[in-house]
């Protein structure tokens, strides 16, 4: 009795042809599992081989299955010395069948390293907090898998130390990090971390501290800014502040208005190509805001603070008298 083919539908000839048209395979395999026959034999062009080794034959003879069918069990042997040793794919290489071989995971050590970085805030993330940056940071190390080492106690913060605060609002040409982590040893923080950072915010140096260096907060003396924007400016303003020993302004704190005198903390000031350039020092750990420094500068009339753009353009750490990047004393 003769078995009765089985065709392939219209979509699966379809997808066939469009797959398999180039495979130089010509096999046939039926495979039997069970009541099945396990029957091979070269049958011509245009055979192609569907899920695990069962097969649907189809050939430019408008699929003769009956004469295909009629095959002699008692020539299985000698078919099978016949058939390709082995089966080219697309690539040219053999097919493969199996279970693929398992990937051994090689587990690098972790370190505990200090590592320092410098970045910039363009633009896009000008309206950033202090604090959300922070947030940023430490959401983006999660999600790269770094780890940050925690303080210890009953609300855990990440040992994160930034450089003076920048204000909200304002564009940065330098800011600085230190972070506390454990990283493996050739791992690189700004190749990981600037793809996933928002834009505006990129880092564009790091280094690793090895020797006990003082905090940032404690160790930069002195910021650069460059304000643009204004409406009105006369240069002998600057001359005129500049002579004053102390100018004085109004700063509230927790509801308490006192005098605050915003001279001392400001150690040079140019007027060149419409921007004005100020250096900002500390004095017993402190610093005068950028704005406060503006508003004395400016008569009443003129002052409009929120119209200006201000740009921090290097941050700098003093030793013995001359102004260095705090990753040059890194070491």
């Amino acid at each position: 009795m003769k078995k009765k083919s089985v065709l392939p539908s219209r979509d699966q000839m379809y997808k066939l042809l469009t797959l398999y048209q180039d495979d130089i395979s010509l096999v046939l395999n039926k495979e039997k599992k069970g009541k099945k026959e396990v029957k091979e034999e070269i049958v011509g062009e245009k055979e192609f081989i569907l899920k695990s080794g069962s097969a649907l034959s189809f050939t430019t003879n408008n699929l003769k299955s009956d004469e295909q069918d009629n095959f002699d069990e008692g020539n299985t042997e000698n078919q099978s010395a016949n058939k390709p040793k082995s089966k080219l794919g697309f690539n040219g290489k053999p097919i493969q069948f199996g279970r693929a071989t398992k990937r051994i995971h090689i587990v690098k050590p972790l370190m505990k390293k200090l590592i320092r970085i410098k970045y910039i805030k363009g633009e896009e993330s000008v309206y950033y907090s202090h604090l959300d940056v922070i947030r940023v940071f430490d959401k983006i190390c999660k999600k790269t898998g770094i780890k940050i080492i925690y303080k210890q106690g009953k609300n855990p913060r990440p040992r994160i130390s930034f450089a003076p605060p920048l204000n909200t609002g304002f564009l940065s040409k330098a800011e600085y990090m230190d972070f506390n982590l454990e990283i493996s040893e050739n791992e690189s923080l700004m190749i990981k971390l600037n793809p996933l950072l928002p834009k505006g915010i990129r880092i564009i140096n790091e280094k690793l501290i090895m020797e006990k260096t003082p905090s940032l907060s404690s160790n930069i003396e002195q910021n650069d800014y460059s304000i643009t924007g204004f409406s009105k400016f006369n240069p002998q303003w600057i001359s005129e502040f500049m002579e004053k020993n102390s100018v004085f302004i109004k700063r509230i704190k927790q509801d308490d208005e006192y005098d605050f005198n915003v001279r001392p903390f400001v150690k040079q000031m140019d007027w060149k190509n419409d921007t004005l350039t100020i250096t900002v020092m500390a004095v017993e750990n402190k610093m005068a805001r950028v704005i406060e420094i503006i508003e004395a500068l400016l008569p009443q009339e003129f002052f409009e603070p929120y119209k200006l753009t201000y740009i921090r353009t290097g941050q700098f750490v003093i030793e013995n008298e001359i102004r260095k990047d705090p990753m040059e004393i890194v070491s």
